[in-house]
């Protein structure tokens, strides 16, 4: 009964599914919209039925909101990997930037660390957010001993 009331709240007058958030909107799976879907017809106004063409456009609505969503969690994953392959590029360069904290530094960057607030440089035991670089310079040759 719980499941039904949790539906019905997210339904208005002319018996459209409208979800209370965007974030909601972007994270429904095929279930949950079968779910909201049958219900959606079992509490129908038998007399006044929804028209055909707006049940056709909601449901192309939901499904272009389910594509954006994926789509969007693609970019994100593409650009993530993007930047770390960029990060992994700076090893052994010297670069120049602003730490996490506020400052500067610069060094030559010893590795890359990922979390799930991005991709970091390590310069000098600091962490540099890769955002924040703003001067890469070549490696440095070898010095010749002569």
């Amino acid at each position: 009964m719980d499941d039904i009331s949790s539906v019905n709240t997210t339904m208005n007058t002319s018996g459209t599914t409208q979800l209370a958030l965007q974030s909601d909107r972007a994270t429904v799976s095929r279930e949950e919209f079968l779910e909201i879907f049958v219900a959606e017809l079992s509490h129908q106004d038998p007399f006044n039925p929804m028209d055909n063409a707006q049940f056709a456009q909601q449901i192309a609505q939901i499904e272009s909101m389910r594509s954006s969503a994926e789509l969007t969690e693609g970019i994100g994953a593409l650009l993530k990997q993007q930047q770390i392959t960029s990060a992994g590029a700076l090893i052994g360069k010297t670069v120049r930037g602003g730490t996490a904290q506020g400052g500067l530094v610069e060094g030559v960057v010893e590795r890359v660390t990922v979390d799930s607030s991005g991709v970091y440089l390590t310069v000098d035991g600091y962490y540099v957010p890769l955002d924040n670089v703003f001067e890469i310079r070549p490696e440095q040759p070898p010095e010749e001993e002569t």
